[in-house]
């Protein structure tokens, strides 16, 4: 072997301790970036030559040691994991606000709630039914009356309200996905010629990593490997991103809802392939929630809304319409709602009786003016298993427990979703400990060689100062 081998052999100790120093260095460096996976320099020992010569034989024990690549540390089937608790999750709390806001319009228990409202309307009628000729009395009815249906107009035009805005946020949404799924694509394409080059595109592989689960909280999405170095995203199965193609999505509203919400006159919403029209398959993320509550919350509350109304229509009016008022010729086959507001949107007092006290309905037909059967009956419908109130509390009720419990089921998804990125961080974030540890065995072993091409540097030049003889 000649005398300069083991230079050789220390040089490659200096270069490789001192390139693994610098990744050691990077990964501390990026301790707190977002998305960074540390790296580990993957090191190979050089060794001696295999080649056969004639005359002679190789002595070498090696020449040294190489980097052989640097690897990024990621474990895929946690990453995946984390993908799904954290789609699972954005559906869940977006769904537990959505709900929070229906609930917002229907301010219950409460004084000046809906509830409340319907209580002093009954209330109202008692009064008539104790003083059937007071006029206060049936002033205050028509009062109780106007102010019942003005509360189920406005509920029914927040919740609408509330279903545009929905809208418009999956329609925000749905932009920002295909932007992020064409700049997956760009990055894709920048690591592929990376790898194709030979060069490192592990930054680049962060950064389209961290955004894939971003994109993993909008809209709910599996990946698997591409080839090299990219990853292709499905949604529902169909490529959202491939390589470096990257499709479009598309809100619309195909068609009205049908049963059991086909009476709200709601158009049903829905999340589309932009290039041929056909339904994506959104079962997770953000746009999942949105589209629950667009096609499932909101109409939901707007059905069981108008069934209070069609409730309060049906009810009164079938016993007002068989009294009569105070004059028993003129006021007799009239109603009290508008028989055409059954809705929650259009109901209203009738014209029969509207600006017109008198005409209230509280005697029986052919009895006296003072006869107050009529609104005794009206007055005990708030105890109607079937009435108005009955339809509201099961209302209310339904509403509040489905918000709980989707708050309690959103709670519980997040703590699993910080479970998944703890395990998919204790594989690919980076540790301090372990990288001081790392650190002080680079630099020892770095020192080593230089100590080592010192020994050999003072080796040679007692061999050529002294004697004259060099690799004998």
């Amino acid at each position: 072997m000649s005398s300069f081998g083991a230079l050789t052999t220390a040089l490659s100790g200096l270069l490789t301790h001192r390139r693994a120093l610098d990744v050691v260095g990077h990964n501390i460096a990026n301790v707190d970036t977002a998305g960074y996976s540390r790296r580990r320099a993957d090191l190979t020992a050089t060794g001696q030559s295999v080649v056969p010569a004639l005359w002679a034989r190789s002595t070498s024990t090696g020449n040294g040691v190489a980097v052989e690549g640097i690897t990024r540390i990621r474990d895929e089937f946690l990453e995946r994991q984390a993908y799904s608790a954290h789609g699972a999750a954005s559906r869940l709390r977006v769904e537990a606000q959505q709900l929070g806001r229906i609930e917002q319009t229907l301010p219950e228990p409460s004084d000046v709630g809906l509830a409340a409202q319907l209580n002093d309307f009954w209330a109202g009628w008692d009064d008539v039914a104790n003083n059937p000729g007071s006029m206060a009395g049936r002033i205050a009815v028509l009062q109780h009356g106007a102010t019942v249906a003005s509360s189920l107009n406005r509920v029914d035009a927040e919740l609408r309200d509330l279903r545009s805005s929905a809208l418009g946020e999956l329609e925000s949404l749905i932009a920002e996905v295909n932007s992020m799924a064409a700049n997956i694509a760009e990055l894709n394409g920048a690591v592929s010629r990376a790898v194709a080059a030979g060069l490192d595109p592990h930054d680049l592989s962060d950064q389209r990593d961290e955004l894939v689960l971003q994109l993993s909280k909008k809209i709910g999405i599996e990946t698997r490997p591409g080839e090299h170095g990219t990853v292709d995203v499905l949604l529902g199965g169909s490529s959202l991103v491939r390589g470096t193609k990257a499709q479009a999505l598309q809100v619309t509203e195909p068609e009205p809802l049908g049963p059991p919400h086909a009476g709200t006159g709601l158009d049903r919403v829905e999340v589309q392939w932009a290039i041929d029209g056909y339904p994506a398959s959104v079962r997770s993320g953000e746009a999942a929630g949105l589209l629950e509550t667009l096609n499932e919350h909101v109409p939901r509350a707007i059905g069981e809304l108008d069934a209070v109304a069609a409730a309060m229509v049906a009810t009164v009016n079938a016993l007002h319409s068989a009294g009569q008022g105070l004059d028993p010729v003129a006021d007799v086959n009239l109603t009290f709602w508008d028989p055409a507001g059954t809705t929650a949107a259009t109901i209203r007092i009738s014209a029969d009786v509207e600006g017109q006290p008198s005409r209230i309905a509280a005697a029986a037909a052919g009895a006296g003016a003072l006869d107050a059967s009529v609104a005794q009956q009206i007055a005990q419908l708030f105890a109607d298993p079937a009435g108005p109130n009955a339809a509201y509390e099961t209302m209310i009720g339904r509403l509040a427990v489905q918000t709980q419990s989707t708050a309690r089921r959103s709670d519980i998804q997040q703590d699993v979703a910080l479970r998944a990125d703890d395990q998919r961080l204790s594989v690919s974030g980076v540790n301090l400990d372990e990288e001081l540890t790392a650190l002080i065995a680079s630099q020892r072993a770095y020192e080593a060689s230089a100590r080592l091409m010192t020994a050999v540097d003072e080796a040679l030049d007692t061999l050529v100062n002294r004697t004259g003889l060099v690799g004998r």
